[in-house]
Formats: structure tokens, C-alpha cells, sequence
């Protein structure tokens, strides 16, 4: 288990567990994107994900990759493998590129938000 230590003036030092972040990378390439340059691509969106993981201590747990599937659905086979992983979990942390990334509804993407994290 990752800890940190804390001293309070006073005491001996206090060993306090610190979080330990189970992370999704949620990766999405819709049809209508593929036009997009490199920078909007599943293996650049993969890489860079990865990277800020690392980076910032998050155990990857696993990849949910809906390569050409709309962003106007959360009907996509990875999204739902997610939330299941969610509800079952197995993960605590989704990282994503960007909120559009999770769909293009904003308001439904938010609601995804609240129930799952808030």
C-alpha cells in the first residue's frame, strides 16, 4: 500500500494511507472525426492518456477504446464495459481527453459525472 507520512508537532509520525487511484482511459473516435489531424487519434489520445497516468501515480486498470462510434450515444461497447466496471468497482478514476470525448450531449455527460463520481 502507497503511504505518506504526516508529523504533527508533538507526536511520532503518523502513517495515513494515501489514495489509490484505479484509472479507466476512455478513448473515442467517431466517424465524423477521422478527418481530424493526428492529435485526434486513438493512438495519440491513448499515449498522452498513458503519459498523464504515469505522471501522476494512477494505476491503469484498463483501456475503453470506442474507435468510430458516435459521441451522440452512450449505447457504445466500451463506454458500457466502463460503467459496468464502475458500478462493480473496479475503477474510481476515468480519464478521458476531453469531456466531448465522453459524449456530445454536455448535459448527459454531466449527469454521467454526478452519478458516478459526485
Amino acid at each position: 500500500m502507497l503511504t505518506r507520512q504526516t508529523y504533527i508537532e508533538g507526536t511520532s509520525a503518523l502513517t495515513i494511507p494515501s489514495p489509490i487511484w484505479n484509472a479507466a482511459i476512455y478513448c473515442r473516435l467517431s466517424v465524423e472525426d477521422q478527418s481530424l489531424q493526428e492529435s485526434g487519434s486513438i493512438q495519440t489520445q491513448r499515449a498522452m492518456l498513458t503519459d498523464y497516468c504515469q505522471q501522476n501515480g494512477l494505476h491503469i486498470v484498463d483501456y475503453y477504446i470506442d474507435d468510430g462510434v458516435s459521441g451522440s450515444t452512450f449505447k457504445r461497447p466500451a463506454f458500457e464495459q466502463m460503467t459496468a466496471d464502475i458500478e462493480a468497482r473496479k475503477i474510481n478514476t476515468v480519464v478521458g481527453k476531453d469531456l466531448s470525448r465522453f459524449g456530445r450531449n454536455h448535459v448527459e455527460a454531466g449527469m454521467f459525472r454526478d452519478r458516478f463520481f459526485v
